[in-house]
């Protein structure tokens, strides 16, 4: 049975506990954190993210306001083979209003759980799962088990260094480096070499995608992003759809990866220039 449907140790919300802004929040470690919103014989907590994720609209005026506190425990050898896994522990405080323009103090409210996943570091001395929350991905109960197959497969593809699918890569990121450089040469130096080294073969890109650091993995969208693969890769002769998977990894990389017979078929990579743009 999957390990994301078992719970490694009881995880709930610390009854009276103190109320905290997100101010004092962040000026806290993630073990103090986790004692402080989390009951007693909780999983040591050694990560933690405060606040909204990217850019929200702001609420309506004097509304209240839930604010969020991202808990996460070490990673772990998973029950998948090969995988690692960390749970996120998710606390909502209880909503408050603006006094004065800033929130007031607020006290855990509800608290939920998620298991994250990341292909396993291995080198000659053994697996290693250390990392940070970044480099694992979300895997849901009724797609999580073609996840892991399909990730198996990309890793089994570098080994045999691409042998058997279409192979390409589009590097914007290098791209953008080289011109900035070439407006801007004082700033050279600014660059690492490999940052303005245009990966150019498709099999230099599978070798260096980042399959520990995969943070996304989903059914690929044909709108969005729309032109990583293209409509000649995800479709037979007769027109029939084939299985494309997007993947996002390392916070530069995104793949379009194609299956037939249960194979990958087709691995376009991109190397994306990253935000802000």
């Amino acid at each position: 049975m999957l390990t994301l449907l078992l719970m490694i140790a009881t995880v709930d919300v610390r009854q009276n506990g103190p109320a905290i802004t997100l101010e004092q929040a962040k000026t806290m470690t993630p073990a103090e954190l986790g004692d402080a919103l989390l009951a007693p014989n909780h999983p040591p907590i050694v990560e933690a993210s405060v606040g909204p994720i990217g850019i929200m609209p702001p609420p309506p005026p004097e509304s209240p306001i839930v604010s969020e506190i991202r808990l996460y425990t070490a990673a772990r050898p998973s029950d998948e083979a090969d995988f690692c896994e960390k749970t996120r522990v998710t606390v909502k405080l209880s909503p408050v209003t603006r006094m004065n323009g800033t929130l007031p103090p607020a006290r855990a409210a509800e608290v939920y759980t998620k298991e994250l996943y990341r292909w396993a570091i291995k080198d000659a001395a053994a697996s290693r799962c250390d990392g940070k929350s970044y480099d694992f991905f979300e895997a849901e109960a009724d797609t999580a088990r073609r996840s892991f197959k399909v990730i198996r497969l990309l890793a089994a593809l570098q080994q045999k260094r691409g042998i058997g699918a279409k192979l390409s890569i589009d590097d914007e990121y290098a791209r953008s480096n080289r011109a900035y450089v070439s407006r801007r040469p004082s700033d050279r130096g600014k660059f690492p070499k490999a940052s303005t080294t245009q990966i150019t073969n498709g099999r230099t890109a599978l070798a260096q995608f980042p399959i520990t650091s995969i943070s996304s993995i989903n059914a690929y969208s044909e709108s969005w992003p729309s032109d990583l693969l293209r409509q000649k890769d995800i479709r037979n002769v007769d027109g029939t759809k084939l299985e494309a998977i997007s993947l996002f990894a390392g916070g530069l990389w995104s793949a379009g990866i194609v299956l037939s017979s249960n194979k990958i078929t087709v691995a376009r990579f991109v190397r994306e220039i990253p935000p802000p743009f």
